[in-house]
């Protein structure tokens, strides 16, 4: 089955931004808990490059750490919040992507989707004007298509890729699908709360915080998130290349 390379690699850019931030906030917090020990973070760095950048960042936003020392802020670890919802869009972002590309080229995919969807668009003539694909993902958004329910992604991933297994799915496993929702629920939390943990979080999440606390997401909590995020596309890239 051919497939464009450039939505995985699009996946990839935006998911190193969500990395990037947690780089520059765990450097802000090293700044903030010690100046003096910002020499030991540089010397963990293997490269000359990696020193005089991570050198010339600092004497740009030192001052900017200042700003950070709020016990609100620093509590919050910001830029960690923002990696979150960089990360859950970016993830989001390549499902919509890759299902649209099959559903658009997959001739027997594409038949079956022109059939339900053929009173609101044709398939055919978006092919041959080239009109632009995130047509196709509002027209799903209307009828009620979550890219961020896991099921019913699983479920469409299913149906796009004419697997007929009861087994199958895009997960590697029940446990990873169970803590990426949780993930993307943070990120809703995020978007939608600034943070501040409600009961319909806690209900959902099983999280242990309480109602009014602002869910302080580790460095090592999100990034074991996003190399898992990066595990489910890997595995769908590898499905998609074995039909």
């Amino acid at each position: 089955m051919e497939h464009r390379a450039e939505i995985y690699e699009i996946f990839l850019r935006n998911i190193s931004r969500a990395q990037a931030l947690l780089e520059v906030q765990n450097l802000i917090d090293i700044m903030i808990e010690d100046k003096d020990s910002i020499q030991e973070y540089i010397n963990t760095k293997s490269f000359d490059e990696e020193k005089i950048t991570i050198i010339s960042f600092y004497n740009s936003i030192s001052a900017l750490s200042e700003a950070f020392i709020t016990p609100e802020v620093s509590f919050e670890h910001p830029l960690y919040h923002d990696a979150v919802v960089s990360a859950v869009t970016s993830f989001e972002a390549y499902m919509k992507n890759r299902l649209i590309e099959l559903m658009l080229y997959e001739r027997k995919i594409s038949k079956k989707v022109n059939r339900k969807y053929n009173k609101i668009i044709d398939f055919e003539e978006v092919k041959t004007l080239n009109i632009n694909k995130y047509t196709i993902g509002e027209i799903l958004s209307i009828h009620r298509f979550s890219f961020f329910k896991m099921s019913k992604v699983d479920q469409a991933f299913k149906k796009v890729l004419d697997e007929r297994s009861d087994r199958f799915t895009i997960f590697c496993s029940e446990k990873q699908k169970k803590n990426l929702k949780s993930f993307i629920e943070l990120r809703h939390l995020i978007i939608h709360k600034g943070g501040v943990v409600d009961s319909l979080f806690i209900r959902k999440t099983k999280c242990p915080f309480e109602v009014g606390d602002i869910y302080d997401a580790s460095r090592e909590y999100i990034m074991d998130n996003i190399s898992e995020l990066r595990s489910v596309v890997n595995n769908i890239e590898r499905l998609i290349e074995n039909k």
